[in-house]
């Protein structure tokens, strides 16, 4: 059944209730989906199938943006795999809604609020798709905690970082390399610190899907999202690095001006998608952001070629650009690292 559904029947939510380490209360509503269509992509072009996809991911993602007080969503496929018949395994899909408050009945209210609000959400923009609220413990623990965190293997999938070289040329890690070396800040005078962005894969995740139904043990994949609002230095430390690149852009022209070199270089133009690519960064995380987490769990050793699948499903390969130009060079590709610490969300 839908949430609105469930709503019109009269079930009240399971809301899990639990102490922060630091202080306070967490409350977790749960959402199960049951069924949704079946996408033909055979009907549409590939680009208006990624239009279409891109564009229901950011109005849905959009929607779940509110900072105060705090609250955080969580996306959780759990594969069940069986042991003998791949098409006996089974996918739960779960969404999961967190509120926070100092009070344990005031987060409890917050919780069932928000439980509220998503319900609206998900049967608003998300009409083809059932979800079915978790009403009781016992289903909800079964979700919650499908394994011992602190047992299983845990990586997180996130985007590359690291310092740029404005004065040289050095190739990118290939996609997959999961133990990069960042470039030295000491080899070099002018580096500026960039994230890679990732770049959105618009699929049905079936290959993943089936990849993680083939796996020995069970296998969680969750994405989290949080919304934040950008802090006063955060802003300061990424206007500073736009300054550098611009600077550094403004002394090669000086150079080209008085004719110590003939024409603008190719680190002139790296530099000009350095500081593009920084002000898109500055300007989106300024109106809407979220704090994500990509996590992979098993209670078994998690293989290396899960964690690619997972990685290659998540963004393209760096230098499948959606445009043209150098700035989209700097995005794609990913990180895998192992998890000291299990972040639910």
């Amino acid at each position: 059944m839908t949430s609105e559904q469930g709503r019109a029947k009269g079930q009240e939510p399971y809301i899990h209730l639990f102490r922060k380490p630091g202080g306070g209360w967490c409350g977790i509503c749960a959402f199960q989906l049951m069924a949704c269509p079946a996408e033909r992509s055979e009907r549409l072009r590939t680009d208006e199938l990624v239009t279409r996809h891109l564009s229901r991911q950011v109005d849905l993602i959009n929607s779940l943006y509110s900072p105060s007080p705090p609250r955080a969503y969580a996306l959780r496929y759990l594969s069940r795999p069986h042991p003998s018949s791949f098409s006996a395994g089974e996918i739960a899909i779960v969404l999961f809604g967190k509120a926070e408050d100092s009070e344990k009945f005031g987060c409890y209210r917050r919780a069932h609020a928000l439980y509220l609000e998503l319900s609206a959400v998900l049967g608003g923009m998300m009409p083809h798709h059932a979800w079915s609220t978790v009403t009781d413990q016992k289903h909800f623990e079964s979700l919650w905690q499908p394994m011992e965190w602190e047992m299983s293997s845990v990586a997180e999938i996130r985007r590359r970082e690291g310092r740029v070289s404005l004065e040289t040329i050095r190739p990118r890690p290939v996609l997959g390399k999961t133990s990069t070396k960042q470039e030295a800040t000491n080899d070099h005078g002018e580096t500026v610190y960039f994230i890679h962005a990732f770049l959105p894969r618009p699929s049905t995740m079936a290959r993943l899907l089936r990849t993680m139904l083939l796996q020995p043990a069970p296998v969680v994949l969750q994405v989290a999202l949080a919304p934040v609002q950008l802090a006063p230095q955060e802003e300061e430390a990424m206007v500073a690095e736009i300054a550098r690149s611009e600077q550094y852009l403004q002394r090669r022209h000086t150079l080209v001006s008085e004719g110590a070199i003939a024409v603008p270089t190719i680190l002139s133009r790296r530099a000009e998608a350095i500081c593009e690519g920084l002000l898109g960064q500055l300007l989106r995380l300024q109106d809407a952001p979220f704090l994500m987490h990509i996590l992979v769990a098993s209670p078994q050793p998690l293989s290396p070629t899960l964690l690619e699948t997972v990685g290659v499903e998540v963004t393209r390969p760096v230098g499948e650009q959606l445009q043209g130009n150098l700035a989209g060079l700097q995005m794609g590709g990913y990180e895998g690292l192992s998890a000291l610490v299990v972040i639910l969300f």
